[in-house]
C-alpha cells in the first residue's frame, strides 16, 4: 500500500511539517488523523493529504474548527 502523507501549511501555504501514515488506513481514517494533528498545533493554518503523488483533499483550519 501507499502510505499517506499529511502535508501541514502556514499562513503562507508553505509546507511546514510532514507526517507520513500507515498506507493500510482507508481515506476517512488517514483525513481524520490529519484533522486531529492539525487542531493539537498552533503553528499550521492548513493541511494536504496524500496518498502518493495524488492530493486527495486539502482543508484550513478554519473549516477544521467549525
Amino acid at each position: 500500500m501507499v502510505a499517506w502523507r499529511c502535508f501541514f501549511l502556514n499562513r503562507s501555504g508553505q509546507v511546514g511539517s510532514i507526517e507520513q501514515m500507515d498506507g493500510t488506513l482507508d481515506g476517512a481514517e488517514a483525513l481524520h488523523l490529519c484533522r486531529l494533528m492539525l487542531l493539537s498545533t498552533g503553528s499550521y493554518d492548513a493541511f494536504e493529504l496524500w496518498q502518493g503523488a495524488r492530493r486527495v483533499h486539502a482543508e484550513l483550519r478554519h473549516a477544521v474548527a467549525s
